[in-house]
């Protein structure tokens, strides 16, 4: 994640969106989630931090985004502002939980970052889009750029399932827990059957990728 005075603006007009409202990756972070303190790094509008208030589980956020911290404030909840380039401005094992959802894609080196998470706290959770599913082959063969790679995103690295173990194994970290996002949506027959194809092989069924870390 580049640092510059552009990548401000574009979080800030991103989060003026106040229709951005939770989405899978929120609640299966929240989920995911036992007990607090927790601290959502890069926590843009709140949308994490909101389902865990809403568990009664103490929390925290942090975002480089002003904008992002106002409408985190207008949820009656707290945050600063940190630049992620550099070590996080709070103590070791401060925090319980820390929760990084969809914020490794946007660095080179995400193994830093989870460095810093397990510094300041005893879990991580980590959510990723899945960049090798299903449906972003399909759309490569129709001659179409996937949504999660298209230059608007931002993302520097395209995790998939195989990358995203590798990028846990270097931090030193294991896994206690995985969920998986299906395409599949609508019927309960077709719920039921895309989640059973997203624990099968996630690498091609899973649109995201959610996961609770321990240091090794």
């Amino acid at each position: 994640m580049p640092r510059a005075p552009e990548l401000t603006e574009y979080w800030d007009r991103l989060w003026e969106d106040r229709s951005l409202g939770p989405l899978w990756k929120h609640r299966v972070a929240a989920e995911l989630v036992d007990e607090g303190p927790v601290l959502d790094v890069a926590c843009g509008s709140g949308n994490t931090m909101q389902l865990l208030a809403e568990k009664e589980i103490a929390v925290f956020g942090c975002d480089i985004s002003p904008v992002a911290l106002r409408a985190v404030n207008a949820k009656k909840l707290s945050g600063v502002r940190c630049d992620l380039e550099v070590p996080l401005p709070f103590c070791d094992r401060a925090f319980r939980v820390v929760t990084l959802v969809d914020v490794l894609e946007h660095f080179f080196e995400p193994e830093r970052l989870l460095g810093e998470a397990s510094r300041v706290a005893d879990e991580i959770v980590v959510v990723v889009p899945n960049f090798n599913s299903v449906t972003a082959r399909w759309q490569m063969l129709r001659g179409q750029v996937p949504e999660n790679n298209t230059r608007r995103k931002r993302h520097v690295l395209w995790f998939n399932y195989r990358v995203l173990r590798q990028v846990i194994s270097a931090a030193g970290l294991q896994v206690r827990a995985e969920r998986y996002q299906s395409y599949l949506s609508g019927s309960t027959l077709l719920s039921h059957a895309g989640r059973l194809l997203a624990r099968a092989q996630p690498r091609l069924f899973s649109l995201g990728l959610a996961v609770r870390l321990t240091r090794a």
